[in-house]
């Protein structure tokens, strides 16, 4: 009995295949979602180093928080000059020299990102006595994308 009831449905299934319909309906619609947009990276300082002396080389650390779902790629950096606060040293840090070759390779991954390097910056061999003592600091901007060309 089993094996009949077996040759019954394969022999439903192609008169099911076999069917034809001779009245058809279209219909039109649409989809819709909308996009995301990024959030704003928090750029924060991260101590280069401390009780540097003329001629040395100061690595410029930052730590970025990332509170979009999605790592971004870093596309450009913008270091501005170092700043003291004190007229005669800041003069004298006008000579300093940033180094990096291109923006660096970095991925930000969301979240906290801590000590990423953008460049290192050599003190001149001759600074202001004003300087000592002082901390200094630079403006950093950063850009990131989603999705960057490598």
């Amino acid at each position: 009995m089993g094996f009949v009831v077996g040759v019954m449905l394969a022999s439903g299934s192609v008169a099911l295949a076999a069917k034809t319909f001779s009245w058809y309906v279209d219909a039109e619609g649409s989809a819709s979602g909308s996009l995301g947009a990024l959030s704003s990276l928090d750029v924060s300082d991260a101590k280069g180093g401390d009780g540097l002396l003329p001629g040395e080389t100061m690595v410029l650390r930052v730590n970025i928080d990332n509170p979009n779902r999605v790592a971004l790629d870093l596309v450009s950096v913008d270091i501005g000059d170092l700043k003291s606060g004190d007229g005669a040293c800041d003069d004298s840090l006008a000579d300093s020299r940033l180094r990096f070759d291109a923006t660096p390779d970095v991925t930000v991954t969301p979240g906290s990102n801590e000590g990423i390097v953008l460049g290192k910056v050599k003190l001149p061999n001759l600074l202001a006595n004003e300087c000592q003592g002082r901390d200094v600091s630079a403006a950093v901007s950063v850009r990131a994308a989603f999705g960057a060309d490598s």
